[in-house]
C-alpha cells in the first residue's frame, strides 16, 4: 500500500483531517528534520506520531537525508545559481529578504500561513546544508522576526513554494509516496507539479486538470461522507493492517470511477456526480450486508430436524468455535438423530459460503470501518 506525503508543513492542524486521511493511506509521511528536531505536535496529534506494536508511526518522517532527495536539492540550487548569476539585480529585487512582504499580524502561525502576503517560513534543517548556505549568503533567507518555532528561516513566498515543491517531489519519488495537502485551496496546485518543470512553474504550478479517478472518488467518500469521531490512533493502527480489504475497495473505486467522465472542471457538476456515485456504492454495500444476513440465517434454518441437542451443539461448536455460544440448548433440541451428519455439512458448508462471500466483497473495508466506529452519511 502507498503512504501519503503531507505538503508543505511539518505540523498537522486538524486531527479530523488526519484521521480521515489515514482511512485512505496506511501512513502519512511529513518532511520533518532528522533526529526529531522538528517542532512539537499539538496534544491531539501527538499519539499518531508514536510507534505502535513495533511498527512505524501512523504520522511518520520522510527521509530527507536520502541521496535522491539531496541530489534534487543540489539540482535546484544549480538552477537558482544560474538564474541569480544571469540577472543578479532582477533576482534580488524579486526574491531577496529586502523584498519580503510585511509579516502577518495574525494571532498564531496558522494565521500567518493562511496570509498569502506574508513571508514563507520553513525549518532550516529540512534543507541540505549547501542549499541553505547558498540562500543565506545571498540574502535570500533570514531568521524570522516572529518564528513559527526554533530553527525556522523565512524566504519570499514564491521562493518558498518552489523549494518545498522540489523537496516534496523528491521525497515522493524516493519513497513511492502520493503528495497530499491539508490546505487544497492554498497548496492544491502542488498535485499537478512535476520534477522537470521550470522554476516559474514550480513557483506556480498549473491548476489540477480536473481528472476524475479512484483517488478523487475515495477522497470524496471519506472526507465528505465519513464521521471519524469514534476513531483514535490505536484503532487506526488496526485499520492500517486491513491491506487485502483495502486493495479490493480501491479496485472497486477504480471500476466505479471508470463510469464517470474522465475530466470534470465544474465543481458543482463534479460534486453531483461524486455524490450520486457514492450513493450507489453505499447502496451496493448495504445490499451486500443484507445478503450476508440472509445466508447466515440459513445456517440455523434446521428447525424441522430432530436430534439431541448435545450432539448437534458439539457439531456446531466444531464448525463455529467460539460463536457457538449463541446456539442455545432449547434451539437445538428436538432435532432428529439420523440427520446429524447432514446438519453438520449444512452448517459448515453454509458458514463457509457466508465467509467467502464476505471475504470477496469489494465493500468489506467499509464493513470493517463500520465495526471500528466510523459513521457514514449513506444518502446525500
Amino acid at each position: 500500500m502507498i503512504d501519503a506525503l503531507n505538503y508543505p508543513y511539518i505540523r498537522v492542524r486538524d486531527v479530523e483531517w488526519l484521521k480521515k486521511t489515514l482511512l485512505l493511506f496506511p501512513h502519512v509521511a511529513r518532511m520533518t528534520p532528522p533526529y526529531g528536531r522538528g517542532p512539537r505536535d499539538q496534544p491531539d496529534i501527538e499519539p499518531f506520531a508514536w510507534k505502535a506494536n513495533g511498527s512505524k508511526p501512523l504520522l511518520r518522517p520522510a527521509d530527507l537525508t536520502a541521496d535522491f532527495v539531496v541530489d534534487a536539492q543540489r539540482a535546484f540550487q544549480a538552477k537558482l545559481a544560474a538564474m541569480y548569476d544571469q540577472d543578479t539585480e532582477g533576482f534580488r529585487h524579486r526574491f531577496a529578504v529586502e523584498a519580503l512582504p510585511e509579516f502577518s499580524r495574525g494571532m498564531d502561525f496558522w494565521d500567518d500561513r493562511e496570509d498569502p502576503h506574508t513571508a514563507f517560513q520553513l525549518h532550516g534543517e529540512k534543507l541540505f546544508y549547501e542549499l541553505r548556505q547558498f540562500l543565506e549568503l545571498r540574502g535570500l533567507a533570514r531568521e524570522p522576526r516572529r518564528p513559527h518555532s526554533r530553527g525556522y528561516v523565512e524566504v519570499h513566498p514564491e521562493l518558498g513554494r518552489a523549494i518545498m515543491t522540489t523537496l516534496a517531489l523528491a521525497c515522493a519519488a524516493n519513497e513511492g509516496l502520493e503528495v497530499i495537502t491539508e490546505f487544497p485551496d492554498m497548496h492544491g496546485r502542488v498535485l499537478s507539479a512535476r520534477p522537470d518543470m521550470t522554476f516559474e512553474d514550480l513557483i506556480n504550478p498549473p491548476p489540477p486538470a480536473g481528472d476524475v479517478n479512484a483517488r478523487t472518488l475515495g477522497e470524496f467518500l471519506v472526507y465528505q461522507r465519513c464521521n471519524v469521531d469514534g476513531l483514535d490512533a490505536a484503532k487506526l493502527v488496526e485499520i492500517a493492517g486491513e491491506r487485502a480489504a483495502f486493495a479490493k475497495f480501491r479496485t472497486a473505486l477504480q471500476v466505479a470511477a471508470s463510469q464517470l467522465p474522465k475530466v470534470i472542471h465544474d465543481p458543482r457538476v463534479l460534486e453531483e456526480q461524486l455524490n450520486d456515485t457514492v450513493n450507489d456504492i453505499f447502496a451496493d454495500w448495504q445490499a451486500d450486508k443484507a445478503n450476508f444476513g440472509k445466508i447466515a440465517k440459513a445456517v440455523f434454518d434446521v428447525g424441522a430436524l430432530a436430534e439431541p441437542a448435545a450432539a448437534l451443539k458439539k457439531i456446531a461448536e466444531r464448525a463455529f468455535g467460539p460463536i457457538a455460544t449463541g446456539i442455545t440448548a432449547n434451539y437445538l433440541g428436538g432435532i432428529g438423530t439420523g440427520l446429524v451428519v447432514g446438519v453438520a455439512v449444512h452448517v459448515i458448508g453454509t458458514y463457509g459460503t457466508t465467509k467467502k462471500a464476505e471475504q470477496d466483497s469489494p465493500w468489506k473495508y467499509l464493513s470493517y470501518l463500520d465495526r471500528m466506529g466510523v459513521g457514514f452519511s449513506l444518502v446525500r
